[in-house]
């Protein structure tokens, strides 16, 4: 991972009723838009779509959904941050990973 101190690798323990994580999963805390681009990209690739497959599938145009990757804020994501961080809390996004094995290519 980078030296990005707006995400984090959550640690596999769990405690109290929150679910446990899926086997082979990596969980992220996102706090910005870039990291949420970086987990919506590998995901994306690790599920064999193009951009323009994600962006039918989601009612999205392409060109947000390329922003939205690249990190680039929009009124909305920057709002949506705002109000996590004056609240306190956080975005958790647990990415499983590959069919292959191999790394989920975050970070």
């Amino acid at each position: 991972m980078s030296e990005n101190q707006d995400a984090e690798l959550v640690g596999s323990s769990v405690s109290g009723s929150e679910p446990e994580p899926t086997a082979g999963a990596e969980t992220w805390v996102v706090r910005d838009p870039s990291v949420l681009g970086e987990v919506i990209r590998a995901a994306r690739d690790a599920n064999g779509m193009t951009q323009a497959d994600l962006a039918e599938a989601a009612g999205l145009h392409r060109s947000y959904l390329s922003n939205l990757e690249r990190g680039i804020s929009t009124d909305q994501t920057e709002r949506l941050f705002r109000v996590l961080r004056r609240l306190g809390l956080e975005i958790t996004i647990e990415v499983p990973a590959p069919a292959d094995g191999s790394s989920a290519g975050i970070g």
